[in-house]
């Protein structure tokens, strides 16, 4: 200020407060920020996050956790929901609940309170056995785990993005080294020896990768060389991943998924005119594969179940047992059976007598087998929360890297839930977590206290 030509007086200060300048905009304090590093300590603090969030991705969304192979990697996912539970109170501190969050953990409360003395009841397992059954079901904390490790860390779209394509491109490329490298005398038919180098009579070699990130990359190429002109180097990726499925991976029910989805990306950048007359054919064909299995002559239906292989008569018989011992009162299919483990001393394997049963292989049912009408209905809740999350356009614009890899994301949401009509939904419920927990911490929707203070 100056009063005067050649004089500057010393700011004015009034009951101890420094006036805002006029028409200057009153700043407000973050509700909940984390202290920043300093400025010779940025470039080594990066580079930690940066290891951090690569090493802590494929233990929230599963990729280890049912690979014996792994060594110290599967006991560390067996226990990463223990060890990363504290960071969920760290997305909950000083802020609103979300809707998802309240189902969430109304699930969590039933599937893991409820559901044991369900099967100290029914099986008769004890209490450390009863607690054991929840074991797979615990990974539905990733919700809030994995928020949290976000809203720690605070990786920005680019490096989250980055992160996740590098450990995509790492999947292929370790695929192709196993092909290659492992020979033919690793590879067992028996899945308690090896969950990863496996061989059937009817598939041959296969390789059981976890493919999370390298579905993650295909969807995301998918995406972009639709939105950038002239961009069909991205095509690369998409083709080499298909191809990759098809000669080492040989699961088909992840294949089908996944083309079904890459279909879905495709459809929704046609004109809608083409998007009718495709879908129009599509379902017409279908209807006349369906009629002329169901009309032809007789053993049909089983040359049809035999070509599938015989793990779909393996579902199916599994289908029949769980049905009829299910169905036998109300009070279990609306509130569940429970489940044992393989450590019981009876276990279902026992009760059906069958070492081939598999509630996991039997998808829905197996879910409404062990926790009831009520159980598959928070769970499916969940589901659908992510595919309503998966659907909805979000804040960043579409046809950018940083708005296809936030739908690519959507994408593997949709896949997950398609894959369900085989795999049981809890087989793996962590990835739906983790990726609905990504589509929030992407599009911002994270509500604090004092956003609802100012509402009012």
């Amino acid at each position: 200020m100056s009063r005067g030509p050649g004089r500057i007086l010393p700011p004015t200060v009034r009951m101890g407060r420094i006036c805002a300048l006029p028409g200057a905009k009153r700043m407000q304090a973050a509700p909940f920020s984390a202290s920043l590093p300093q400025a010779e300590d940025a470039v080594s603090w990066s580079v930690i996050k940066g290891l951090i969030l690569i090493f802590s991705l494929p233990m929230f969304l599963q990729a280890f956790h049912y690979m014996i192979d792994a060594g110290p990697l599967y006991y560390l996912s067996k226990v990463w929901p223990v060890l990363a539970f504290p960071l969920g109170f760290w997305s909950l501190r000083g802020r609103l609940l979300l809707s998802q969050q309240t189902v969430y953990g109304l699930t969590l409360v039933y599937v893991a309170g409820v559901t044991p003395a369900l099967s100290m009841l029914h099986f008769g397992n004890s209490v450390f056995d009863a607690l054991a059954t929840t074991a797979k079901i615990w990974p539905l904390t990733y919700y809030f785990s994995a928020l949290g490790g976000l809203l720690l860390l605070k990786p920005g779209a680019n490096r989250l993005r980055k992160s996740v394509l590098t450990l995509g491109a790492a999947t292929f490329a370790a695929m192709w080294g196993l092909w290659f490298l492992v020979p033919h005398s690793s590879y067992a038919s028996d899945t308690s020896v090896t969950k990863l180098f496996l061989f059937d009579y009817e598939r041959g070699y296969r390789i059981y990768m976890p493919m999370i990130f390298g579905l993650l990359l295909m969807f995301f190429s998918a995406r972009r060389a639709l939105s950038a002109l002239g961009a069909w180097a991205w095509w690369g990726p998409v083709i080499f991943g298909l191809f990759s499925l098809l000669v080492i991976y040989k699961q088909r029910t992840t294949i089908t998924a996944a083309v079904l989805v890459l279909g879905l990306i495709v459809l929704r950048r046609l004109p809608r005119r083409v998007v009718v007359w495709v879908t129009g054919g599509a379902g017409i064909l279908g209807l006349l594969a369906i009629l002329a299995v169901t009309l032809g002559r007789g053993g049909q239906m089983e040359t049809l179940a035999t070509s599938l292989g015989s793990s779909l008569s393996v579902r199916l018989d599994s289908v029949s047992m769980a049905a009829g011992y299910l169905f036998t009162s109300p009070s279990s299919w609306i509130f569940g059976l429970g489940s044992t483990t393989r450590f019981s001393q009876v276990t279902l394997n026992d009760i059906f007598g069958s070492d081939l049963f598999y509630l996991a292989d039997i998808g829905w049912l197996g879910v409404v087998f062990e926790y009831g009408a009520v159980g598959a209905l928070l769970i499916a809740l969940i589901y659908a929360l992510g595919i309503r999350s998966a659907l909805r356009r979000g804040p960043m614009v579409e046809g950018t890297p940083a708005g296809d890899f936030r739908h690519a994301v959507g994408d593997m949401i949709l896949m997950v839930c398609v894959e369900t009509a085989i795999y049981s939904p809890v087989f793996t419920p962590g990835i739906v977590a983790t990726l609905m927990a990504f589509l929030i911490y992407l599009d911002g929707e994270i509500p604090s206290l004092d956003t609802k203070r100012e509402a009012r």
